[in-house]
């Protein structure tokens, strides 16, 4: 997989010489363009932006409401549709720790990458670092709609920075979410209490969000998750 600093530094889709052009955001959020070229992160994701076909479908739910599993369902029935890809995420978590498929980076692998700008989103979690390759943007350029396993705490800002990103909340009662956790056997007594009150986030104030139920079967929920990220549908929302 190539790097995306040098496939932009190459001039690939649209970029020419390693510049871009520069712009300066008036008060209002509107971009004007200035003489001096300009390669910082910022400005490489407004200059992409305009000509992306494709879109984010940014999936969050806490711990035990199946969004791995969910998305674990949804890649085995999309992956060969060639209109879809699953973003791999960068932690700073060993390759062997379990769980997810991650390219694991020390944290200071992390950092340096981070203020080289080769993160199109990142965020911090449970004492790990997380991140989302600048590769989605070349992705979604060539109309390729990306999902990526998110942060409900980071949702804001990610939507700031992708305004037609779509948000999916994966939601599961209460009851369901602790008996899921409880069959785990990670955590008990006071710290599975701990980690059930952590789940309750305040995502309700974003009316935008697509909800998926998954308190049933999961291929109840799963289908949904399918049909919504299905090429043929999501390039109609």
């Amino acid at each position: 997989e190539a790097d995306a600093l040098s496939l932009l530094s190459a001039g690939g889709h649209g970029a020419q010489q390693g510049t871009l052009p520069a712009c300066d955001e008036s008060e209002d959020g509107t971009d004007h363009p200035t003489a001096a070229p300009s390669n910082t992160p910022v400005m490489r994701r407004r200059y992409l932006r305009a000509a992306m076909a494709g879109r984010i479908y940014y999936i969050m739910g806490a711990s035990g409401a199946g969004k791995d599993s969910l998305l674990d369902y949804a890649r085995d029935r999309l992956a060969a549709s060639g209109g879809v890809i699953f973003a791999h995420r960068y932690i700073t978590r060993p390759a062997d720790a379990g769980g997810e498929n991650h390219v694991a980076l020390t944290p200071t692998e992390f950092a340096a990458r981070d203020r080289l700008g080769c993160f199109a989103l990142s965020w911090q979690a449970h004492g790990l670092s997380y991140g989302i390759g600048w590769e989605i943007n070349f992705w979604m350029q060539a109309g390729v709609n990306v999902v990526v396993n998110g942060s409900r705490e980071y949702y804001p800002a990610a939507r700031a920075a992708y305004p037609d990103l779509v948000g999916v909340l994966i939601e599961v009662s209460p009851e369901a979410q602790a008996a899921r956790l409880a069959a785990r056997d990670r955590e008990t007594g006071a710290a599975l209490a701990a980690r059930l009150r952590r789940a309750v986030v305040a995502v309700e104030a974003h009316p935008e969000l697509v909800r998926i139920d998954n308190d049933g079967p999961l291929e109840a929920a799963g289908a949904r998750l399918v049909d919504l990220l299905a090429p043929s549908r999501s390039m109609t929302l």
